[in-house]
């Protein structure tokens, strides 16, 4: 790989890194391809071919699976399903539990029910 190449990479790839802490900060952002295309300053394109390249997945995908991850925390915190819902950006609860529930495989409330009458170890 030529040293411009590899440079190229690098700065390809802050980019992304750019799009990614954003996603984490704020995972209930309304965010669209065009959105985070605009954060990592690509096109939308050019964007959802690096993004999925770089990260395995597509960026829809990839905002689930964080949101996802913030709703286990916020519900382990005892915070109820709506209030996790309405931070997490999601339009309504049923929304938000069909993606939960394709994610974990049960509904936010019994993971949540499962996680509060956990014994820790």
């Amino acid at each position: 790989q030529s040293r411009s190449s590899a440079a190229s990479d690098v700065y390809k790839r802050q980019f992304l890194d750019r799009v990614v802490e954003a996603i984490h900060e704020q995972p209930g952002r309304d965010w669209t391809v065009e959105r985070l295309a605009s954060v990592g300053a690509m096109s939308r394109s050019v964007f959802a071919e690096r993004f999925r390249s770089a990260i395995g997945r597509s960026p829809a995908d990839y905002v689930t699976e964080v949101r996802v991850d913030a709703a286990k925390r916020m519900l382990s915190e005892g915070r109820s399903v709506s209030e996790t819902s309405r931070e997490l950006g999601y339009a309504s609860d049923e929304g938000f539990s069909r993606a939960f529930r394709r994610r974990t495989g049960m509904t936010p409330s019994v993971w949540r029910a499962t996680q509060l009458t956990a014994v820790p170890a």
